[in-house]
């Protein structure tokens, strides 16, 4: 299954000059695609911080850097001066869309909004004694945010870890996306075979949660055509958390509230938010260069995945950075993102029967990033 959007250079790199059709290729890709894609050259760590916090960075990696514009955030780009380079998509045969419910629970293609909807609904059916279906909240464009449970007592809120799995928080990252659903039947079908899926099944509390941003991958409605990474609104939903040094983005999106409620309601003691582009195990901090108290056991936990996964995959596959491994903010500092928000605010108050809750965000093949 293609796993990413295939991008195509079409309009070459640009300086500031005094034309007064500066930015207008990065306009028209906007109007036509409802985002822009651009390259930069990467400025320093400093000046790349700030970028960060006004631009969606998707990837660094200390020669360049791509970011995503929305229509809230082309024109201060287009009015940096900065040299670019902009990138298209190809076209929207590199996404290719079932055309029932039953081909696209073959895990090889693309599901419309209605397809996702059955899917969901008949995971939770066909196997209602460790699956429930519920809902985050609903997003700006009136979109249900799904997430379902899997445990051997589903009915009940056990004394048991709750864990998080949520993916497409940007809504053109795909890959996570169908490895989400694909996951939750793998754990409903396998769970009475034993085995691991039976230990998990039976030892937690798991919420997968394919989709957290419905209206960016579904922007045309029930065809995933030209996704964006934000919202209805325009905002990155991973720089929309409420920031642990009160410079809070603002206004906070319906979905951001929305799964801010849920995930102090829940309080998973492990999340991992999976994301596409850069192949990377990244654990907090985002937001500081100081390490994490637990910087040991985030890099022990991490550093056990992708080595699991060097193992099983084909050669040169999650080498980014460490080897697979980094620490967010050796990356590129970010303010406003999910998992510095969930490890920081969510271990504050935790409630005796629950553990300190710790995500980490898991980056494969796409487009996008973190």
């Amino acid at each position: 299954m293609a796993i990413s959007l295939v991008l195509l250079l079409v309009s070459g790199s640009y300086g500031f000059s005094q034309d007064p059709l500066w930015g207008d290729d990065i306009r028209e890709a906007i109007r036509t695609y409802g985002q822009a894609e651009v390259r930069i050259a990467y400025p320093g760590f400093n000046t790349m911080t700030e970028y960060a916090s006004r631009f969606s960075v998707s990837s660094c990696d200390g020669k360049s850097a791509r970011l995503m514009l929305s229509p809230l955030t082309a024109d201060d780009f287009i009015g940096t001066g900065l040299a670019y380079t902009l990138f298209l998509p190809e076209s929207t045969k590199s996404v290719y869309t079932a055309s029932s419910v039953a081909e696209a629970m073959l895990w090889h293609s693309y599901p419309t909004w209605k397809h996702y909807d059955t899917i969901m609904h008949r995971i939770a059916g066909q196997w209602p004694e460790i699956c429930m279906l519920d809902t985050i909240g609903f997003s700006i464009g009136g979109r249900a945010v799904l997430v379902i449970k899997i445990s051997d007592n589903v009915t009940i809120d056990e004394q048991e870890p709750a864990v998080m799995l949520s993916a497409a928080i940007h809504g053109d990252e795909l890959a996570g996306f169908v490895l989400l659903m694909r996951l939750a039947e793998y754990l409903a079908s396998e769970s009475s075979n034993g085995g691991l899926a039976g230990e998990l099944v039976s030892g937690l509390e798991i919420w997968i949660n394919p989709l957290a941003n419905p209206d960016g991958m579904y922007r045309n409605n029930d065809t995933i055509l030209f996704p964006v990474r934000a919202n209805n609104a325009g905002y990155d939903l991973n720089r929309n958390f409420p920031d642990p040094e009160n410079a809070t983005p603002a206004p906070l999106q319906k979905e951001t509230l929305d799964m801010m409620k849920f995930m102090e309601e829940k309080r998973p003691v492990l999340s991992a938010n999976i994301h596409s582009g850069e192949e990377v195990i990244n654990y907090p901090w985002d937001k500081w260069t100081r390490t994490h108290a637990d910087d040991e056991w985030f890099y022990q936990i991490s550093r056990r995945y992708a080595d699991t996964v060097h193992l099983l995959a084909e050669p040169g596959y999650l080498t980014f950075l460490d080897n697979g491994v980094t620490r967010g903010s050796v990356w590129y500092l970010i303010r406003g993102g999910r998992q510095d928000y969930i490890t920081w605010e969510l271990g504050s108050s935790i409630r005796p029967s629950r553990h300190l809750p710790q995500t980490l965000r898991v980056c494969g093949p796409g487009t996008g990033g973190l």
